[in-house]
């Protein structure tokens, strides 16, 4: 029965097509549709309070459809040949979907990531990773954070010793800000909103250094 939800079908007469209207089609063109984008659709029906109808669908940010097509431009060019990178990534950032956002971008071009969700955080992450004998190569590092920022963030990693590349990220892009991040011992410096390519450009450069 529930198969047969998603037929097309025709009222039985005029009549009841006047009273309660549509063509029978609706449900079956939003099948097909949803069939067509990869997607899924279900439904739950309760006695006496109705049906709901929940549509699922695979999507791309444009974000992710940008890294994509850069990453594809890369695997195309002869010139950039074995150019994924092949390094572990601290990223700190206190915005949960911007740190998933750079580990998609990253793990997709081969790096390894960790997270880190404010500077105390990411001190520790360090320490614990080099405890592990699994140190970082590379932290990217959000500046505007609550608590210890991304400024003593670094003036602290610097001080216990962390030598490897730190890129920090900030939405700021005057030319102080640059020069504020380059004197707290950042490495490099880069302006959200990222691009992809530029992202693992730079981190390529770095970890193969």
């Amino acid at each position: 029965m529930q198969a047969r939800l998603f037929q097309p079908f025709t009222q039985a007469d005029t009549s009841a097509t006047r009273e309660f209207g549509g063509t029978g089609l609706g449900l079956a063109i939003t099948k097909r549709l949803v069939d067509l984008m990869r997607g899924s659709i279900s439904f739950e029906t309760e006695l006496d309070k109705g049906t709901t109808f929940k549509v699922t669908v695979p999507v791309e940010t444009p974000q992710k459809k940008a890294f994509n097509g850069a990453l594809n431009d890369r695997r195309a060019d002869p010139a950039t040949e074995g150019s994924r990178i092949d390094c572990r990534v601290l990223v700190v950032d206190d915005r949960p979907e911007m740190r998933s956002l750079f580990r998609y971008f990253i793990e997709e071009a081969g790096g390894r990531v960790s997270t880190a969700e404010d500077g105390r955080t990411a001190v520790e992450a360090v320490r614990s990773a080099e405890t592990e004998g699994q140190p970082i190569d590379l932290v990217l590092m959000d500046i505007q954070m609550p608590g210890l920022d991304g400024y003593e963030a670094t003036r602290n990693l610097r001080a216990e010793g962390f030598a490897n590349a730190i890129v920090a990220l900030t939405a700021s892009a005057m030319k102080t800000d640059r020069e504020r991040c380059l004197a707290a011992g950042c490495n490099d410096y880069l302006t959200k909103p990222v691009q992809p390519d530029q992202l693992i450009d730079l981190i390529g450069r770095y970890c193969h250094s």
